[in-house]
């Protein structure tokens, strides 16, 4: 993300608590994601990540029941009592499973559906079509059934047809999570030309070495509260502080940590190189 930009996210003290659940899934989480930013977010299982992108798209406490303290901003916007039309335009919602979020029988039929349902006139659906075509590659699987082709191509579909309702925000949840190495480098691919087209991209992930490859900041989650929030560098190359440990940073920074240099570490492969070819061009043979 270059230079100032609107706010696109604005959250403030946000808490919540899945209905018959004694205990918070979010508890104080404040933050603001600007426009065409591209936030990771990581941690632990249970600490709150899914939570806080259901949060960051509108779905808490539009569509989730629970009870709900804090205020969710969307382009200054209050989520509370918005319309579900209106938050479609906002903010797009893609899960895990791609397969949850596939309704017709053709990838076509995938990509109208919701168009035809905002009942836009027909030049602008086929605009709105052929755009996502073009954004997402998917003109060579239009008329296959999307149930027929594979996880990374579910999950394009999926992506495509939150699209072209036009959101502001895309939120992802775990979207690499049944995706081969292809299919991942493909997706953060799209993700960071919606980011550069001034799309704020929001990734609940896994997959540290490739997020922080792409993330202009990492939120960092444990037990409903934010435990680190920075750019990717400023998140991982250095000593945690709140007891997560080595074990989720990037491979490149626990190899570097071993080998007993200095933080702060290099959190990808080319600045690893960096750090360490003049070491090893350095040493006696």
């Amino acid at each position: 993300m270059n230079g100032p930009a609107a706010e696109a996210i604005r959250l403030t003290d946000v808490r919540f608590r899945y209905r018959g659940v004694q205990l918070r899934a979010l508890n104080g989480v404040s933050l603001t994601v600007g426009q065409g930013e591209f936030l990771g977010i990581v941690g632990p299982s249970g600490a709150g990540k899914s939570t806080l992108a259901l949060v960051m798209s509108g779905q808490i406490p539009a569509f989730v029941e629970g009870p709900f303290d804090g205020e969710a901003l969307l382009f200054g916007r209050t989520t509370r009592g918005m319309r579900s039309a209106d938050l479609a335009e906002t903010a797009g919602m893609v899960y895990q499973d791609p397969e949850a979020q596939l309704y017709g029988l053709t990838v076509e039929e995938e990509l109208v559906l919701g168009l035809e349902n905002r009942c836009l006139p027909p030049d602008e659906i086929r605009r709105r079509v052929e755009w996502v075509l073009a954004v997402t590659g998917l003109h060579e699987v239009l008329e296959k059934s999307p149930y027929a082709l594979s996880g990374g191509q579910k999950q394009r579909v999926v992506i495509a047809g939150v699209l072209a309702l036009r959101p502001r925000i895309l939120v992802l949840d775990e979207p690499t999570s049944a995706l081969d190495p292809r299919g991942k480098t493909a997706l953060y691919e799209l993700l960071g030309n919606l980011s550069a087209e001034g799309v704020t991209v929001v990734i609940v992930e896994h997959d540290i070495e490739r997020l922080v490859r792409h993330a202009d900041r990492v939120c960092w989650l444990e037990a409903g509260r934010i435990a680190a929030l920075g750019t990717p560098e400023e998140v991982f190359g250095r000593p945690a502080e709140s007891g997560t440990g080595l074990l989720r940073m990037p491979q490149v920074a626990q190899l570097t940590h071993r080998l007993g240099l200095p933080a702060p570490w290099p959190i990808t492969v080319d600045q690893a190189e960096a750090v360490l070819r003049p070491m090893l061009e350095a040493t006696p043979r």
